[in-house]
């Protein structure tokens, strides 16, 4: 069957506009040209789609050249946007949203990355960060902070400032209350 100025397979090229579908040598081909830029091709081995603009939407999947500089997305209802919805969505600009929108998610938009989950586990076995509810836990090679807020480490703490079991911290010096601990002269006060 040939519509338009396709009139046979020689014309079989993805620019004559038209439509051709039949066998050609016993391969079953289609083709539907409106322009070198705007066709649907099968050649008998693979389908070809090129499209100044194109959208495809289904109940769990849109993908559109034509919004947001390009966008695709995926779940139970579709996000429309990275910042409304719960699935995947990704646009040309670069907007991501991986999980829910105003819940747990990975989001980036407009240089932000947002990572939100009331539980999380980055790492292995023994360098790790954890965090469930409402606590933090942090292992490395040298440093273990349980989820009661105990640390162990090793290794060197250097301070110049602050304050430390109620004694301040000074660049040279330790003191609280009554007691000093100094390094003008190496002197320990106490009282």
């Amino acid at each position: 069957m040939v519509i338009g100025s396709k009139n046979n397979f020689s014309n079989f090229d993805q620019s004559t506009a038209g439509v051709i579908l039949g066998t050609d040598n016993g391969t079953a081909k289609f083709e539907l040209v409106a322009n070198a830029n705007n066709y649907i091709s099968f050649n008998g081995s693979y389908l070809d789609i090129k499209a100044g603009t194109f959208d495809l939407a289904t109940a769990t999947m849109i993908l559109d050249s034509g919004t947001d500089s390009g966008k695709i997305a995926l779940g139970l209802t579709p996000p429309t946007s990275y910042n409304v919805g719960r699935g995947f969505y990704v646009n040309g600009a670069g907007d991501v949203l991986l999980g829910n929108a105003t819940g747990s998610r990975i989001q980036f938009a407009n240089d932000l990355i947002t990572i939100s989950s009331s539980a999380f586990y980055l790492g292995g076995p023994t360098q790790y960060i954890s965090g469930s509810n409402g606590l933090l836990e942090i292992s490395s090679s040298g440093f273990y902070l349980d989820n009661e807020g105990n640390a162990t480490m090793q290794g060197k703490v250097t301070a110049t400032t602050g304050e430390i079991g109620g004694f301040n911290i000074g660049t040279y010096d330790l003191w609280g209350g009554n007691a000093t601990i100094g390094n003008s002269a190496t002197t320990i006060v106490m009282g």
